[in-house]
């Protein structure tokens, strides 16, 4: 038996504009299964993330985004509108016109990638480099602006470098500083 929800998938699946697909609703009814299963059946391979049971992407989520504020039942408690009550749209501010760019946090990266993490304990300047190529293989494919900080925060006397390798930018912090200091300026 197919679900409605299934042939919604199909139909964003061969969207050719498509955009991220976000999936909410209340707990238990399905969501996630109906998901993996579909990746399961359409793609060769598939990455599941499940923040609930993972403590590591959930510091590096807060750290990056500050703390997660959600009720323990929210999804329970939805408002529903009535039929006289009177919608008003907001409109989204315009984009900004410019360059777009893309800072880059490289050790958050490295330690939260498996392959990357299991480099890094052999060979931190192996996983660094590997993830270099990564983030240029990105950037030739999305041609954008591309900062990716390592930061030196614990090494005593570094001071700020910045190298360009291929097509991005890649910045070693100077002594005391962290990436996420050197990325907010």
């Amino acid at each position: 038996m197919e679900r409605k929800i299934e042939a919604f998938f199909k139909k964003w699946q061969k969207d050719i504009i498509r955009k991220p697909l976000i999936l909410y609703g209340p707990k238990q009814i399905g969501k996630t299964f109906t998901v993996l299963n579909f990746a399961k059946n359409e793609y060769k391979n598939t990455v599941y993330f499940n923040t609930e049971n993972n403590k590591e992407l959930i510091e590096i989520f807060e750290r990056t985004y500050g703390p997660i504020k959600r009720l323990p039942y929210s999804a329970l408690y939805t408002k529903k509108s009535t039929p006289g009550e009177n919608k008003t749209r907001v409109k989204a501010a315009p984009l900004p016109a410019g360059d777009e760019y893309l800072l880059i946090d490289g050790y958050n990266v490295i330690f939260a990638w498996e392959d990357l993490k299991a480099q890094a304990t052999e060979n931190l300047d192996y996983a660094r480099h590997s993830l270099i190529n990564i983030i240029c293989n990105y950037q030739g494919f999305r041609q954008g602006n591309v900062i990716l900080v390592f930061d030196a925060y614990k090494v005593k006397g570094s001071v700020r470098e910045v190298e360009k390798i291929h097509n991005i930018n890649v910045v070693y912090t100077k002594e005391a500083e962290t990436a996420d200091m050197c990325i907010e300026k």
